[in-house]
């Protein structure tokens, strides 16, 4: 499926962080420890991320 380009997506404020933290170039793990959660939490809210822009699923 190609990426979500006819809605408007709206995200969290949460996601929105991690969004431009991951956009900054910080990697999960760095990023989890800058917002006091884990790195698995960091990588669901890239997955929703992910899901909500309507990006393919990464393997």
């Amino acid at each position: 499926m190609p990426p979500n380009t006819d809605d408007k997506i709206f995200f969290l404020e949460r996601e929105r962080e991690i969004l431009q933290l991951l956009y900054d170039g910080l990697t999960s793990k760095q990023i989890g420890t800058k917002l006091f959660i884990s790195c698995r939490t960091v990588e669901d809210y890239r997955q929703q991320l992910m899901e909500k822009s309507g990006y393919p699923q990464r393997s």
